[in-house]
Order: structure tokens, then sequence, then C-alpha cells
């Protein structure tokens, strides 16, 4: 997903980074849903009047997964998370 707010940010490797999320669904029949994301406090992506029509969560994943088949990474990929809060209404 592209940064549209003109800020950007740099996951670097083997540096702990703080990754905000901000996710409200669209009420029903409404373009009224939301996606902010923060990257170490610094707002990168800002979403507004999007349809989410998922009615309700059930289910939260965080799933990162190398894409391409074209290029060798040159090491084993890993990744270590710590304070996951999930909170709603």
């Amino acid at each position: 997903m592209q940064a549209n707010t003109g800020a950007s940010g740099v996951v670097s490797r083997g540096a702990w980074h703080v990754v905000e999320v901000y996710l409200r669904l669209n009420r029903r029949g409404r373009a009224d849903g939301e996606l902010r994301i923060w990257l170490d406090g610094r707002l990168t992506h800002d979403y507004r009047a999007l349809r989410l029509d998922a009615g309700a969560w059930s289910l939260v994943e965080w799933s990162p997964t190398w894409g391409g088949t074209r290029y060798v990474l040159p090491a084993a990929q890993s990744m270590d998370m710590d304070d996951i809060y999930v909170s709603g209404r």
C-alpha cells in the first residue's frame, strides 16, 4: 500500500519499530470506514470514506509474506512481535 500522507518511514532490519493500525468498519450501507497507519509515531497512511462491508470482526491476523520468486533472499527472515492490542465496542 502506497503511503498517501507525504510522510514515509523505513522499516530497518535488526531494529524495533512501532506500527499502529486504526481500522473502523463502515456503518451498514455507508462508505464511512477508516484506515490509518502510523510507523514509529508518524502517520503514513490515512484513508477515509471506505466501504469495508465485513459486518463484524471474527479474526485478526498478522501475516507478512515474501511476495516474490524473482529475487533470492540473502538470509533467513523472521519477525518478533510484542504488545499486540485489539479493542472494539
